[in-house]
């Protein structure tokens, strides 16, 4: 099928960005002046497909792969994505609860054995889903469907300025709650406001505990 998808690359680090976020997902600069690039084929396809020879590939079954985010926010990012090309999690239904969840759990597997390998100082803390960040972008910057997983703490100092700002940023309990009671996830216009309230709660919970991750490999480093 014809694929044609419009990104906004950023001045400073050359990342593709989906062309109405302000600050770079990457290098969270200013977009200020960037270039919009047209793309013929989808990157995720494209890595999926064995065209990416520099992308880490950490896991691969019959129906996902798992690779080294190229422009992570932590010591330790993946994406978790589909084989087959579906263009995000708006077009998720209930019937695609289960899958989401193997996403997930096979996700979570992954990070830990890199984690493991890499001699993680918090590695222990893993076994406890608390210290791994799970969420999806919408907008997305690359329009194939990838679950995101961070490892805390992350690399930069004030996340919420980009990375988990809201409604850009959807953490996966409120996705898989929504595919639950509504059987599709709800973008920022359709939620209420006591549902806005909840995912701000959320997030400055993960904030916190970042901020605290944050701190203590400082004291450590220095």
């Amino acid at each position: 099928p014809s694929f044609k998808e419009v990104k906004a690359k950023c001045p400073v680090c050359d990342k593709p960005n989906h062309p109405s976020v302000q600050k770079c997902t990457g290098c969270n600069q200013s977009m200020s002046g960037a270039t919009l690039v047209t793309y013929s084929t989808c990157c995720f396809c494209d890595i999926i497909n064995g065209q990416k020879e520099d992308e880490v590939i950490h896991y691969r079954d019959d129906k996902i792969i798992v690779f080294e985010a190229k422009f992570g926010v932590s010591s330790t990012q993946i994406n978790v994505c589909p084989l087959v090309h579906i263009s995000g999690i708006t077009d998720v239904g209930r019937d695609m609860l289960d899958f989401i969840y193997y996403m997930k759990n096979k996700g979570t597997q992954v990070l830990r054995q890199i984690l493991r390998d890499r001699n993680h100082r918090f590695e222990e803390d893993y076994l406890k889903e608390d210290f791994i960040i799970y969420g999806l972008n919408y907008p997305p910057n690359v329009n194939h469907l990838h679950l995101v997983l961070n490892s805390l703490p992350l690399t930069r100092e004030t996340p919420t300025e980009n990375f988990l700002k809201f409604p850009r940023w959807i953490t996966l309990f409120l996705a898989l709650e929504d595919l639950e009671r509504h059987g599709k996830v709800k973008v920022m216009e359709e939620r209420t406001e006591k549902e806005k309230e909840r995912q701000e709660q959320h997030k400055e919970a993960m904030v916190k505990e970042h901020s605290r991750r944050f701190r203590s490999v400082s004291r450590t480093e220095e």
